[in-house]
């Protein structure tokens, strides 16, 4: 496997820990050779959403969806990797608080864990709004108007729950 960079659909958490984070760095695993083909694909423009032309209200993102899925299409066992490092002082003492989280697809179950991690969060997040636990009104970014404590709590009797652990800088 590698990783390399990823930012995509953080604008709003970067905005929102401006001035009390120092850097944020979000990285993607898959395997070796991905980000590079992958960019390859994406400098063509393959994935913007411009009409192909006027007969047809295909983009060429729709195509690229389309041929992706045909040709990588298939059963397969995912896993989806969560690590966040946040380094800091606790009680005085400097160190790092690791949260770390591995979901497995449920072949039982029939589903991929890529899609236990996107829509068990937004099948809670729309209990949530259902059962009126988010106060105001109007829209913002989920990290910033969904409650915390209930968001997880509802997760991990879905099986999605991370592990938090402190790592002392000496240790």
């Amino acid at each position: 496997m590698e990783a390399f960079y990823a930012g995509a659909g953080l604008n709003s958490l970067a905005e929102a820990l401006e001035g009390r984070v120092g850097s944020l760095d979000v990285k993607t695993i898959r395997y070796p050779g991905h980000a590079e083909r992958m960019r390859f694909v994406l400098d063509l423009g393959l994935a913007e959403r411009t009409s192909l032309d006027v007969r047809t209200h295909l983009t060429y993102r729709d195509v690229l969806v389309r041929r992706l899925r045909k040709r990588l299409g298939g059963d397969y066992d995912d896993a989806v990797l969560l690590r966040i490092e946040v380094d800091g002082t606790r009680g005085g003492a400097d160190g790092t608080l690791v949260y770390e989280m591995v979901d497995r697809c449920d072949t039982a179950g029939g589903l991929s864990a890529m899609q236990r991690c996107t829509g068990f969060p937004a099948s809670t997040a729309a209990v949530l709004l259902a059962g009126r636990a988010l106060t105001g009104g109007g829209v913002g970014p989920a990290d910033q108007v969904l409650p915390v404590e209930p968001f997880l709590e509802r997760l991990a009797t879905r099986g999605i729950a991370a592990q938090e652990r402190w790592v002392p800088a000496d240790g």
